[in-house]
C-alpha cells in the first residue's frame, strides 16, 4: 500500500488508511521521538485533527510504501525520515492497544496476525467434546 502524504494530509486519514490494510493494528503519532525497542509516552500523543505538516516537517511530501513484509521499526523510521512524523505502531490485544516495543523487529503481517489470534482465542466456541447429546 502506498500512503500519499502532503503537509495538508490529516493524521487521522493516515490512520484510517493504515487500519483498512491492517485491521488488528493502529498507528499513533507523537510530538517526541522514540528509539526502536522503546515506547512513546502518552503525554506526547497527538490527538485531534492535526495535519502532517503541523505535526512533522511542513515542507515534506511524498509516498511511503507499506506492506505486510514491512518491519515495524522500519515503518516508524520511514515516517520520521520522510515526513518528520514520530509514529508508533500499536497491536490489538483483547480490549487494549499495545505499543509494539518488543516486536519492533517483526513484520506488519506478523504482528497483525498476533492481534487476530488474540481476537480468535477470545471468541472461540467451546471445544467439540464439551457438547453432549441427550440420551
Amino acid at each position: 500500500m502506498d500512503i500519499q502524504i502532503t503537509p495538508d494530509t490529516l493524521l487521522s486519514d493516515i490512520r484510517e488508511e493504515f487500519r483498512k490494510r491492517f485491521p488488528n493494528l493502529d498507528i499513533a503519532f507523537f510530538s517526541q521521538p522514540h528509539t526502536a525497542g522503546q515506547g512513546s509516552h502518552n503525554e506526547y500523543k497527538i490527538t485531534g485533527d492535526v495535519t502532517a505538516g503541523e505535526a512533522g516537517d511542513p515542507d515534506k511530501k511524498g509516498t511511503l510504501t507499506v506492506n505486510g513484509l514491512s518491519v515495524v521499526h522500519e515503518v516508524e523510521e520511514g515516517f520520521k525520515n520522510s515526513f518528520g512524523l514520530y509514529a508508533q505502531i500499536l497491536r490489538k490485544s483483547g480490549d487494549i492497544w499495545l505499543q509494539t516495543i518488543t516486536t519492533d523487529h517483526k513484520t506488519l503481517a506478523e504482528i497483525n496476525a498476533m492481534g487476530r489470534n488474540v481476537i480468535v482465542e477470545e471468541n472461540q466456541t467451546p471445544e467439540e467434546d464439551s457438547y453432549r447429546e441427550q440420551e
